[in-house]
């Protein structure tokens, strides 16, 4: 069963019924198609939507929801997806063109290029029990040269956030998946604090305690 997008519906909220390959149960996933600065046609959401649902019915199977962004900005679209697999873990891609479909084209074949890479460990992961523990993600003040650096720098915003226990290996594909430049977990092995980054030679940097 797949939802049908009505005209004049701002944004286009699809809820569409996707075959779990792991739970082989039925599920309610919806997808959210919005534009800024631009009008997203009828076709053009459900070009996107149906690319979207194909993709992650083959690699991923059930997710809980996703949001498919375009923007115009001087002449230039820009398209980004972001996908809710499960608590903390996203995948995104993103395009840009000159042409709207050739955009959209472009962060679908990214996420494809990233899902079937991790396919077979993001099926098997969903068969496993999720950790994870709350933090605190703080924004902090930026000095100016004239001003005396504090002991305690002064905290502008701090949001919850959470710190997931992983294996090394779902770490690498985690922040492969997010486009993020950085990810802190507790590596499942030791219990310790390990931290995963996007080097500039394109490569990824792991931080780890000597004693591992």
């Amino acid at each position: 069963m797949i939802g049908s997008l009505t005209k004049g519906q701002d944004p286009h909220t699809l809820n569409h019924v996707i075959w779990s390959d792991i739970s082989w149960v039925w599920c309610i996933v919806n997808i959210t198609v919005s534009g800024k600065n631009m009008d997203v046609g009828e076709s053009l959401s459900k070009t996107i939507e149906q690319e979207l649902r194909d993709v992650m019915a083959r690699c991923v199977g059930d997710f809980i929801d996703a949001h498919v962004s375009m923007k115009k900005v001087h002449g230039i679209f820009e398209c980004e997806i972001d996908v809710h697999i499960s608590r903390g873990f996203f995948i995104r891609s993103n395009g840009r063109n000159e042409d709207p479909y050739t955009c959209a084209t472009q962060a679908m074949n990214t996420l494809k290029q990233r899902t079937k890479k991790y396919k077979a460990r993001l099926l098997r992961g969903r068969t496993h029990k999720e950790h994870a523990e709350s933090v605190s993600n703080c924004i902090l003040e930026d000095y100016r040269e004239e001003e005396v650096v504090q002991e305690h720098p002064v905290i502008v915003a701090e949001m919850p956030d959470t710190l997931e226990t992983l294996a090394v290996g779902d770490a690498v594909m985690r922040l492969d998946l997010s486009s993020s430049p950085v990810l802190i977990f507790k590596n499942i092995s030791s219990g310790h604090i390990n931290v995963l980054y996007r080097r500039p030679d394109g490569n990824l940097g792991w931080v780890a305690p000597k004693d591992m």
